[in-house]
C-alpha cells in the first residue's frame, strides 16, 4: 500500500501484506462491499478512520499491532472484531457506533 495508491470501492476482502507497517488513515474508509479483513504480522499502526464506514463480517487484527489510531473503526459495522493482547493503545472512538 504505497503513499498514492487507492485501494478500489468494490473491494470485497482484503489481506494487508506483512511489509505494511503503517495501514494509512482512510485507507478503506468507505469501502461498503469489504466483508473481511486480515491484518498481518508486521502491521504495527492502524491509522484514523482506515477502516470507518464499512461492513465486514470479521476483522483479523495481527498479534504485532501496537496502536489504533482515533476512529479507525469509526461506524465500521463489523460482527466481529478481535484485538491482540498486545495493543499499547486504542485512539479515542476508535470503534464508535452511531
Amino acid at each position: 500500500m504505497g503513499e498514492d495508491s487507492e485501494v478500489p470501492r468494490d473491494v470485497v476482502s482484503a489481506r494487508i501484506h506483512p511489509s505494511v507497517k503503517v495501514i494509512p488513515n482512510g485507507a478503506f474508509r468507505d469501502r461498503k462491499h469489504l466483508k473481511m479483513v486480515d491484518i498481518s504480522e508486521g502491521v504495527i499502526e492502524i491509522g484514523q478512520y482506515a477502516f470507518s464506514y464499512t461492513m465486514m463480517d470479521e476483522i483479523r487484527i495481527a498479534s504485532t499491532v501496537k496502536h489504533i489510531r482515533r476512529m479507525a473503526f469509526n461506524n465500521a459495522k463489523a460482527r466481529s472484531i478481535i484485538l491482540p493482547e498486545g495493543l499499547e493503545s486504542i485512539g479515542y472512538g476508535a470503534f464508535c457506533v452511531g
